[in-house]
């Protein structure tokens, strides 16, 4: 549950930070994936937090190579960080939703570019009553 509501927290700036500003600071996001490692280093499951985690990196940066502009560094980074957060699976759900929410809003609103880390927090508090880690 603590890892939960510090989830939330990062996703909230994030969110935030993305709307006003279009980015995603990095003092938010590479000091996120270390609580979230720690974390699960001291319930013993780093091997699902790390995995989780370069699984959602290995496939944004592979997804990368083919759509030109389609996600931004600090877009891959807040996932990054859910992955180790969440470990596999549980961060797919995360990131289908957030895809999904962010092309329906993009067709409906008409607009190409859309900040990202909206959809990601909202995407997990929609899915929040079945996540549970640690």
């Amino acid at each position: 549950m603590i890892l939960i509501g510090f989830s939330l927290i990062v996703l909230l700036i994030a969110a935030w930070t993305d709307w006003k500003w279009r980015i995603i600071p990095d003092w938010l996001t590479y000091p996120s994936m270390v609580v979230a490692l720690l974390f699960h280093y001291f319930h013993d499951q780093l091997g699902h937090s790390v995995f989780g985690g370069l699984f959602v990196l290995s496939m944004l940066l592979g997804l990368s190579l083919f759509v030109q502009d389609g996600i931004g560094g600090g877009d891959m980074k807040l996932l990054t960080f859910l992955g180790f957060a969440l470990g596999f699976p549980l961060v797919n759900g995360v990131i289908l939703l957030s895809f999904l929410s962010g092309l329906i809003f993009s067709k409906v609103m008409k607009q190409v570019h859309v900040p990202f880390a909206p959809f990601i927090t909202f995407s997990f508090m929609i899915l929040l009553p079945t996540i549970s880690v640690g």
